[in-house]
C-alpha cells in the first residue's frame, strides 16, 4: 500500500472513530489509535496537533465533511454534517468505495457476495462529460439508440451525470431547444467535447424534474433535427 493509500485510510479511520464517539478529544484519538491493530502499523506514532489539523483541512476537502470542535466541553471533537454521508453525494459515493475498498483487497472469496446491480455500461465515458459539464462546452456524442441499427450522432449541451435504477445517464439540451435530453451512457459510442460554450440555464428546472425526464422522455422517441443518423458501411 503506498503512502498516499496510507494517509487516505487514516482520514477514515479518524471520520468513523469521531463519528461513533460523537464527542471525543485529541488524546482519547490518540489512545484508540495507538491500540488499533488491525489499521494502524506499528511503526505509526499518534497524531500530533498539527497533523491532525492538517488531516481534519483535507478531510473536508477530499469528502466535505466538517470536523467541529466543541471548545467550552474539554475541546471534543465531532461530526458537524454526519447527515453529509447518508445523503446521494459525489463525497459519500467516494467515502463508502474507499472506506469499503481495504476490506475487500486480497479477499477473492468475498466476490459472490458482494451484490452489485447490472449496469448497461458506459462508465468509462463519465470523466469526459464531466469535464464537458465543468467546462459548459458542447459536445457531440454518437449512440445507439435500443432497437435501432444505426448509431446516431448529438450535439448536447451537458448538464449533468445521473445514476436511474441499474444506470447511469447524461442529462441535457440540445442546442436552440429547450428539450431535455437523457441518454443513457451504456448506448453511447463516443462523446467528444467540442469548444463551443453554453450557459445552463435551465439546470434549476431539469433538477428539480430530473427523474420525469429520464421517465418521459426516451431517447427513441425524441425527434429533432439536431438529432441525425449515422450509417455505417462495410469497406469490403
Amino acid at each position: 500500500m503506498g503512502s498516499s493509500d496510507r494517509v487516505i485510510q487514516k482520514y477514515i479511520w479518524l471520520v468513523n472513530t469521531i463519528l461513533q464517539a460523537k464527542g471525543i478529544t485529541l488524546k482519547e484519538l490518540n489512545s484508540l489509535w495507538l491500540a488499533d491493530t488491525s489499521t494502524r502499523m506499528e511503526a505509526e506514532g499518534e497524531f500530533s496537533e498539527r497533523t491532525f489539523f492538517r488531516y481534519k483541512n483535507a478531510i473536508r476537502d477530499l469528502f466535505g465533511i466538517e470536523i467541529g470542535c466543541r471548545h467550552n466541553n474539554g475541546n471534543t471533537y465531532f461530526i458537524e454534517n454526519a447527515e453529509c454521508l447518508t445523503k446521494p453525494s459525489v463525497y459519500a459515493w467516494a467515502y463508502i468505495g474507499l472506506a469499503t475498498l481495504p476490506h475487500l483487497i486480497g479477499s477473492e472469496d468475498l466476490n459472490e457476495r458482494i451484490v452489485f446491480e447490472k449496469s448497461s455500461g458506459g462508465l468509462n465515458h463519465i470523466p469526459t462529460i464531466i469535464e464537458a459539464i465543468k467546462k459548459n462546452r458542447i459536445v457531440i456524442i454518437s449512440f445507439l439508440p435500443p432497437n435501432c441499427y444505426f448509431p446516431k450522432k448529438v450535439k448536447l449541451e451537458p448538464y449533468c451525470v445521473k445514476q436511474h435504477l441499474q444506470d447511469w445517464y447524461v442529462i441535457g439540451t440540445i442546442p436552440e431547444t429547450s428539450t431535455p435530453f437523457p441518454l443513457s451512457l451504456g448506448n453511447i459510442l463516443t462523446v467528444g467535447i467540442t469548444d463551443n460554450i453554453f450557459i445552463p440555464d435551465k439546470w434549476e428546472e431539469i433538477k428539480s424534474n430530473i427523474d420525469e425526464v429520464i421517465l418521459q422522455h426516451p431517447v427513441q422517441d425524441v425527434k429533432d433535427p439536431h438529432v441525425s443518423s449515422i450509417r455505417y458501411c462495410s469497406d469490403s
